[in-house]
């Protein structure tokens, strides 16, 4: 095999690893300072949210907090980057609430929360271009049917 050959394989071996990492990987921290916020005593006032990789085109995201309350928040779930439904690990909503993942583009996604098929909320989420940033915009209604209008910015840990 050339010389030539040799390295055009390893500079295409380093363009496949740098496309294939994925920027929504990391550790967040919600930025109360930054954000809109429910004055709800269930609402949440602090949250740093992980996401990992696990292989197939999916990741984990695992949320934990407190509430305005003082109640604990701690959910596990896994999210296809492609899109689809939400798998709930550990903290799942309340029987008959599913999530659904679509995704608009590398950068943005929509997470749809419906009960029995009917949708409660929607959450329009977006990293920012340096990837440091990332903001969700949920509007619709809560679980107990009272209304949402929520910005929840998140930066890099």
């Amino acid at each position: 095999m050339s010389k030539l050959l040799k390295l055009a394989i390893g500079l295409m071996s380093g363009v496949v690893l740098f496309a294939a990492e994925n920027p929504w990987v990391g550790t967040w921290k919600l930025e109360t300072a930054k954000s809109k916020l429910s004055a709800s005593p269930k609402a949440a006032k602090e949250l740093t949210i992980t996401v990992r990789d696990v292989g197939d085109q999916n990741v984990e995201v695992n949320i934990k907090g407190a509430t305005n309350d003082g109640t604990p928040i701690s959910a596990k779930y896994i999210v296809p980057m492609a899109g689809g439904p939400n798998t709930y690990i550990e903290g799942a909503p309340p029987a008959g609430i599913t999530e659904e993942t679509k995704k608009i583009d590398e950068r943005t996604r929509n997470i749809t929360a419906s009960h029995d098929g009917k949708t409660l909320r929607m959450n329009h989420v977006v990293l920012s271009d340096d990837g440091n940033t990332i903001t969700g915009t949920i509007k619709g209604v809560d679980n107990e049917g009272k209304p949402l209008a929520l910005v929840e910015v998140f930066e890099r840990q």
